[in-house]
């Protein structure tokens, strides 16, 4: 599998992890727990990025969100979402997005993806031990 084609499968900014494998086969530490915010870990052999960019994350705006991981996961809501300050709509990335994907809506959003130097996206990735 190719970088581009990894899949988002959690995100806390300024982070985004993209696993070979489909979100919903990811796992990690409490992914079946809510509050996600207070009671998940990253997950295990994920390809880790940073951004920077108007989004709000499933939390934002509350004090203990009503989603799990595994929720947000299954697509009940997105990953990142348009910022109750951006005046803009932004088109909201779910779980599932590919790296490539990620990529093009950040930047034509207004925002940057941090990718390691000399990163090829053509690259193919390295499976998960």
């Amino acid at each position: 599998m190719k970088y581009r084609d990894l899949q988002l499968c959690y995100a806390r900014a300024p982070w985004a992890y993209f696993s070979h494998k489909p979100p919903t086969e990811m796992w990690a530490d409490d992914w079946n727990d809510r509050p996600y915010e207070h009671n998940a870990g990253t997950p295990y052999d994920a390809f880790k990025i940073a951004f920077d960019a108007e989004y709000d994350e499933p939390c934002t705006d509350h004090c203990n969100s009503p989603w799990s991981v595994e929720a947000i996961n299954r697509g009940e809501i997105a990953w990142l979402r348009q910022s109750r300050y951006s005046s803009e709509k932004k088109t909201p990335i779910f779980a599932g997005c590919t790296l490539a994907q990620f990529v093009d809506l950040v930047s034509s959003e207004g925002g940057t993806v941090y990718l390691p130097g000399g990163f090829a996206m053509h690259a193919e990735a390295p499976e998960a031990k």
